[in-house]
């Protein structure tokens, strides 16, 4: 189970249900992201959607679709920030992906 299933709803079991419920959201939640060169923090993250995320969720300002989008979308966007900094210092024009 994914951080987003286990910290909004415990029934998304699956990754495909994870992905329905993210494209189901519309509308886009600022949440807090730490990116240092390429270094990458989840942690901030986390703790704000454990912190903050009932109380948006009881108050109507977002759903829980709106928040899996926003995680998403800022875990990505996260992930592309460190990922473009080594080909800038190593002067390459195109990026390699691995895993590991």
């Amino acid at each position: 189970m994914t951080l987003q299933a286990r910290v909004l709803v415990a029934g998304l079991r699956s990754h495909n249900h994870l992905l329905a419920c993210c494209l189901r959201g519309k509308k886009f939640v600022e949440l807090p992201y730490v990116v240092k060169g390429m270094d990458v923090s989840f942690s901030g993250i986390l703790s704000y959607v454990e912190a903050e995320a009932r109380s948006k969720l009881d108050t109507g300002e977002c759903t829980v679709a709106d928040l899996c989008y926003s995680l998403q979308e800022t875990i990505f966007a996260m992930l592309v920030r460190g990922a473009r900094l080594p080909p800038l210092w190593c002067r390459v024009h195109s990026p390699v992906a691995s895993a590991g």
